[in-house]
């Protein structure tokens, strides 16, 4: 009878775990697909789904699924204007990646690339988006290949290479029209109106911008949508116009909490009101300006950002490892 029931036991728990973590995989998938929904409308709440999803994997193993939880993570923390935060998570879920997934492998380069642009190390930068490109153009991957063509893009933009950049751009716009991907084309027709040139054309492309981002409940993207066609206002001596959308760029980055987005906003505000003889005003957008950039953007916090990332590469593999905070979600949860 005891062998009977040991037996019954041992058919239940050898059911039980294979259903516990196909529900377990579920569930993250779950909490990743909500995550990514809802990446560019609310990301605190982005940031607080993928959190959860890292949660359900605690174990020191390769595992693709929780890799991309933490890649999930990092993007919301990106767009919350936490890059050291971000880098380091998206370091840490490197090393869950299976070694054969390359796909999962050149996504992580290419998003690390963007996080190295924003601390302003575009050498770096460039560096992890060459790789991603060489990945996708081996697998014939082309959405992928535009969003790297966008982001290598935005790299030079900020090196203020922009014919190069308009290239980018309307590489990965073909390729994105071609697919039909709405989201990806809005963004590749923001992009475009980073610089100056074609007043008319630009404002054509970024009010196409906003009609889609509207569509799709895209908050971040309007906000960037805004703040750019404030900039393009102001290259056309529009001084009213541009500051009217600015505004409401200032609107939509202050309600999610997009500290880069208001960086910007800051910026172009003050070009607007110095052009305007309103010193007072462009003064106190530097200040403000200063304020928010010095703790998102500087070389100290990027230095402290690489030390740790040596510290980790170097130390030694443990069975168990104490996490600084990637298992934890960040900030207060909106609904």
């Amino acid at each position: 009878m005891k062998d009977c029931l040991l037996t019954l036991l041992t058919l239940f728990f050898v059911t039980l775990q294979p259903a516990s973590a196909q529900s377990r995989q579920q569930e993250a998938l779950q909490l990743i697909e909500k995550s990514a929904d809802l990446l560019y409308s609310n990301p605190k709440q982005a940031s607080y789904y993928a959190a959860k999803a890292v949660e359900l994997f605690p174990n020191e193993e390769a595992n693709d699924l929780k890799a991309k939880a933490m890649m999930a993570y990092s993007q919301s923390e990106k767009l919350l204007g936490n890059f050291d935060f971000s880098i380091n998570i998206l370091f840490d879920g490197m090393k869950y990646v299976t070694p054969t997934n390359k796909t999962l492998q050149a996504e992580m380069h290419a998003l690390m690339g963007m996080l190295y642009c924003s601390l302003t190390d575009y050498n770096k930068a460039i560096e992890l988006n060459e790789k991603a490109t060489s990945i996708f153009k081996a697998s014939g991957d082309s959405a992928a290949l535009a969003i790297c063509y966008n982001d290598r893009g935005i790299i030079h933009c900020y090196l203020s290479e922009f014919t190069t950049a308009e290239q980018f751009f309307k590489h990965a716009l073909r390729i994105n029209r071609a697919q039909k991907n709405l989201k990806k084309v809005a963004a590749n027709l923001n992009n475009l109106c980073l610089y100056e040139g074609n007043t008319e054309e630009k404002l054509g492309y970024i009010k196409e911008s906003i009609v889609l981002n509207k569509n799709l409940k895209m908050n971040w993207s309007i906000g960037e949508n805004y703040n750019n066609m404030g900039k393009q206002y102001f290259y056309a001596k529009q001084y009213k116009n541009a500051l009217d959308a600015l505004q409401k760029a200032y609107q939509e980055a202050s309600t999610i909490g997009a500290k880069e987005l208001i960086c910007d906003n800051y910026e172009y505000s003050s070009w607007v009101y110095a052009a305007l003889g309103d010193y007072q005003n462009a003064y106190k957008c530097l200040q403000q300006l200063y304020t928010l950039s010095k703790d998102i953007q500087n070389g100290s916090k990027l230095r402290n950002i690489e030390q740790d990332i040596s510290y980790k590469k170097n130390s030694s593999t443990t069975t168990t490892r104490r996490s600084t905070r990637t298992d934890l979600p960040r900030g207060i949860i909106q609904a």
